[in-house]
């Protein structure tokens, strides 16, 4: 294993996120999870008070899951080990919990999202499609 200065972490953090556009926290956990692949993540969506819409908590806790499986940061972490739930914190978070290998996380205050009914929006929508021009069929 090895170790780096402080320091030396210190601009490597900023030059990630700012050259990569990623938050330092999503890139050491993947790192993490794809170093010892019988760890599990578990996701906790916060939403504040303030905000009005009703699933901004398991919005937040499923789109980390989708940045992370397969989304923009192409860390290609499986699905299946990471877990998404709401929780009470009151504040416009999404806090990652590590669940080491035969190990069960249980929080209070969290439940688990329905990802049916909740999916990932990305950050970067894809364009849409430009129309084609039908030919129309030239009278007789």
């Amino acid at each position: 294993m090895r170790f780096f200065c402080p320091a030396f972490l210190e601009i490597l953090q900023r030059l990630l996120q700012i050259l990569l556009n990623i938050s330092i926290d999503c890139f050491l956990l993947a790192q993490r999870l794809q170093h010892d692949p019988e760890t599990k993540l578990v996701i906790v969506g916060n939403q504040a008070p303030t905000e009005k819409r009703r699933n901004l908590a398991a919005e937040r806790a499923v789109n980390s899951k989708a940045y992370l499986s397969g989304g923009e940061a192409k860390q290609a972490i499986d699905p299946s080990r990471i877990e998404v739930r709401t929780g009470n914190g009151g504040a416009k978070t999404a806090d990652y919990w590590i669940v080491p290998a035969g190990a069960t996380f249980s929080a209070e205050g969290t439940a688990p999202v329905n990802e049916s009914r909740i999916k990932p929006i990305p950050d970067h929508p894809a364009a849409p499609a430009a129309r084609k021009k039908v030919a129309k069929p030239k009278a007789q």
